[in-house]
């Protein structure tokens, strides 16, 4: 183990994981953000599109 002892490595280990959880939170986080916004245009563009329609007919 080098010159470190083992609660040395041990903090080294959970810091990492800290690290790659908070990545993962920031990565699933921010594809549901863009999913959303996606669903709210494709919403709004369906709404614009049917008041046009409807005025056609």
């Amino acid at each position: 183990m080098g010159k470190h002892g083992f609660y040395v490595w041990l903090s080294y280990g959970v810091g990492l994981g800290a690290l790659l959880l908070l990545w993962w939170h920031c990565w699933s986080t921010r594809r549901k953000i863009v999913a959303g916004i996606k669903e709210f245009e494709a919403r709004r563009q369906r709404r614009k599109t049917s008041k046009t329609t409807e005025r056609v007919l």
